[in-house]
């Protein structure tokens, strides 16, 4: 049995992933875990390790979940932290509310559950991991200091990784690509 950490994203463009990167160059936060510009992604559904068996059934469920979903455009806003500025552990740069975004997510989300994956609990919170700190820090200062990027993105796809964690940080490998509905 060959087991994968898989999961559900957006993928960004190289020119959003270029100006994220340029702003994290003005960020300074101590001892935080930056994650790589080329890995930054806004995750739909996490789905942790999977027996690699079950891949067929993943891809199938994914595609029949998302066949009717059109193109989104999103709109790339301002920076928080997890579980709050006053104790963050992940800090990370939000998207505007979504009501489409929600339900792509939630499609993901029931389209998974007869294959045993758990259905989300929390709140869907549109986000993209910037840093992991390694104590808790209270960055309200810092967060304050920061501009609202206000970049859109068109979704045209959701993508299933895989993800191989290392020693240099994850590398993603695509599994699955989706295309979205082209609405325009």
């Amino acid at each position: 049995m060959y087991v994968m950490r898989l999961f559900v994203a957006i993928e960004l463009t190289k020119q959003i992933k270029k100006q994220l990167a340029e702003v994290c160059q003005e960020i300074e936060f101590i001892k935080a875990s930056w994650v790589n510009p080329d890995n930054i992604h806004l995750t739909l559904k996490f789905l942790g390790e999977v027996d690699e068996g079950l891949l067929p059934k993943i891809k199938s469920s994914l595609n029949k979940a998302l066949k009717d979903t059109t193109t989104l455009t999103l709109t790339i806003t301002d920076f928080g932290a997890f579980p709050s500025p006053k104790k963050a552990r992940v800090f990370w740069v939000g998207t505007q509310k979504s009501e489409e975004l929600k339900s792509i997510a939630n499609k993901i989300g029931d389209a998974l559950v007869p294959l045993g994956f758990e259905k989300e609990k929390r709140s869907f919170k549109a986000h993209l991991t910037i840093a992991r700190l390694r104590a808790i820090k209270d960055i309200t200062t810092q967060l304050k200091k920061l501009k609202p990027i206000n970049q859109e993105i068109l979704v045209k796809e959701v993508v299933l990784f895989k993800s191989k964690l290392s020693p240099k940080g994850a590398v993603y490998d695509k599994l699955l690509v989706v295309p979205l509905k082209n609405i325009l």
